[in-house]
């Protein structure tokens, strides 16, 4: 299936969860480097993701359906899958503010809530990303939709078994402030593509239907 929705879809998947990975294999020691936590506390730093991650689940669906009923209200129109984007503006300020708090709050050594607090908001970022494209994906393809996330889902795992082996060169090589700040640049280019898609992301689905 090789439509502009699944191009889009899993480019935005593929950063999201890569993004995810690189975070909880990287954070645990991080903190055993900056702060001298033992290995049993550095688990509790990700508590921080862990909040980010229960935050999304809880408000994600309410915020979706909400922009949904706004936009049908009256009957004035009826539902469509591109109503399902907007939360991406959300992820695609989230995420990339939240490797920026985390980054240099682990360069700097600020007290360790900072960085919690960032990896927190890098969580909620991936998970506003990732879930409005899937649904998206669903609406977009109804009955085609298992092959549609299928599709989707290859791109993403090879991405995701890549790009978090950078995360040692990388700190290596910019440091936590640096290295998460190129990251937090990287994930910004989901604004722009997520404002794109939501105004022509209509368009381009009708003009090319699903073909398996």
């Amino acid at each position: 299936m090789r439509t502009p929705v699944i191009l889009y879809a899993t480019f935005v998947c593929s950063i999201a969860n890569s993004y995810l990975v690189f975070s909880l294999a990287t954070l645990g020691t991080s903190f055993q480097e900056q702060y001298g936590f033992s290995a049993s506390q550095s688990g509790l730093a990700y508590l921080g993701m862990t909040a980010g991650f229960t935050i999304s689940q809880l408000t994600a669906g309410s915020l979706s359906d909400g922009y949904i009923r706004r936009k049908t209200r009256n009957g004035e129109g009826a539902a469509k899958p591109e109503h399902r984007l907007p939360i991406l503006m959300l992820g695609a300020v989230f995420l990339p503010a939240g490797f920026i708090v985390y980054g240099w709050g682990l360069q700097y050594r600020v007290h360790w809530i900072v960085p919690i607090v960032g990896s927190a908001f890098i969580s909620l970022g991936v998970m506003y990303n990732f879930l409005p494209v899937q649904m998206y994906v669903v609406d977009s393809f109804t009955v085609y939709s298992v092959s549609a996330t299928g599709a989707v889902g290859i791109i993403r795992s090879i991405v995701t078994v890549v790009f978090p082996l950078a995360g040692d060169p990388l700190y290596d090589s910019l440091g936590y402030g640096w290295g998460n700040t190129l990251l937090a640049f990287l994930a910004l280019t989901s604004l722009p593509m997520a404002m794109i898609f939501c105004k022509y992301g209509e368009r381009w689905r009708l003009r090319y239907p699903p073909k398996l």
